[in-house]
């Protein structure tokens, strides 16, 4: 059967593979391509194979439009493009559809990377991530095989974050592994690194993965920690963006596994975006063998530590992860195990906030808030709270 993908065409350009029938496109975590833009319905439209083809169909309010002309219902064709807002708007939402790239669609039990490779046969040249980009150097100081590198696409000249792990046997640890793509890759929203691109590589010891995100411009909070107490008022902003990021991710089964200072980047403008998935996985497979190391152990969720190593991270474990990074934010140290209560730490905060910190702090994983509640308490807080003196940087 041949391999099928959406490639979303805005600022980054995106492959999407798909695996699922229907493929849906919308503003809902469960869609296979979730776009966090309100223009979008949360059921937008889907692609069903029918008849040996492919067939778009809107189930939005706003249409679609093929080749800029609005239909109900389509018949796919390689190169078609699909605006999934009003072509005259401005940055117009717009997928191309493609019937040579990755992903498939597939009945029960096939495997996804024998389908993938079988097509990847046919094409003459290079490793596809070879192909598609070019390694430009470390990125941050960051050493080892797997570490994060700064890339560049031979095609666009956009500038990437490429990382690259050791093999697994061509079966079902590669499946998992496109798996995983498909759903990280599926999932934009303002608080995450988008994953732009992913796939396999057949090299002698089995499949090769690889995984590709948009390049992210700001200062690891890993700085900015050190420096002292942030303002609560901005602190608070930047978890509730983080932690509706967080929801999606959780939402499409994925757990980061790495939620520390060192992956949460500090833009200019004063938002903060989750980055660096080496250690991410899907719950329904595990953790990938060769995962990336923690690189900030005080902020590893307590039944993580001593002798929970080898206990997978959960939504729980992230959550934890993410309000010790607001702990650290707000008093410019990592939380202690014994001492969660950031008022207890100097920090006025409303009382109904600190509960809810204190919670997401709680040494036992089942009485923290999931990711979603985190976010709603916190919006709650934000609103509550006025600007004191203290930098955004």
């Amino acid at each position: 059967m041949s391999p099928v993908a959406l490639v979303l065409q805005t600022g980054d350009v995106t492959r999407v593979p798909i695996v699922d029938d229907p493929f849906r496109i919308g503003r809902d975590p469960a869609c296979d391509l979730c776009l966090w833009d309100l223009r979008v319905s949360r059921r937008h439209a889907r692609v069903v194979r029918l008849d040996g083809g492919f067939e778009l169909a809107s189930e939005g309010r706003h249409g679609i439009y093929v080749n800029g002309t609005k239909v109900p219902r389509a018949r796919l064709r390689d190169g078609d493009e699909i605006a999934l807002t009003p072509p005259s708007e401005p940055d117009p939402i717009v997928l191309r559809f493609d019937n040579a790239l990755q992903g498939t669609v597939l009945g029960p039990g096939a495997s996804l990377t024998r389908a993938w490779f079988e097509r990847e046969k046919d094409r003459a040249g290079p490793p596809l991530v070879v192909a598609r980009y070019e390694v430009l150097g470390p990125l941050g100081g960051a050493t080892g095989a797997s570490a994060p590198r700064l890339a560049r696409h031979r095609t666009t000249g956009q500038d990437v974050v490429l990382s690259v792990f050791p093999p697994v046997p061509v079966g079902a640890a590669a499946d998992a592994w496109l798996r995983f793509v498909t759903a990280v890759a599926g999932a934009a929203h303002p608080a995450l690194a988008h994953v732009v691109d992913g796939g396999v590589d057949l090299v002698e010891e089995g499949a090769m993965r690889w995984l590709v995100s948009s390049m992210v411009r700001g200062r690891p909070a890993a700085e900015r920690i050190p420096e002292g107490a942030q303002a609560p008022v901005t602190a608070v902003r930047r978890l509730r963006a983080l932690s509706g990021g967080l929801h999606l991710l959780h939402s499409r089964g994925v757990v980061h596994a790495n939620v520390t200072p060192s992956h949460v980047l500090l833009r200019t403008d004063g938002s903060a975006v989750l980055v660096g998935y080496g250690r991410a996985f899907l719950r329904r497979d595990g953790v990938f063998p060769g995962a990336s190391p923690v690189l900030d152990p005080a902020y590893v969720a307590p039944e993580l530590r001593d002798g929970g190593g080898s206990r997978l991270p959960t939504p729980a474990s992230d959550v934890w992860g993410l309000a010790a990074v607001g702990h650290g934010l707000m008093t410019g140290r990592p939380p202690d195990i014994g001492g969660r209560r950031l008022r207890d730490a100097g920090v006025a905060l409303p009382p109904a906030l600190d509960d809810l910190l204190a919670r997401a702090l709680d040494p036992e994983s089942a009485v923290r808030p999931s990711a979603e509640d985190l976010g709603q308490g916190l919006a709650f807080a934000e609103a509550s709270l006025t600007t004191s003196p203290g930098s955004d940087a």
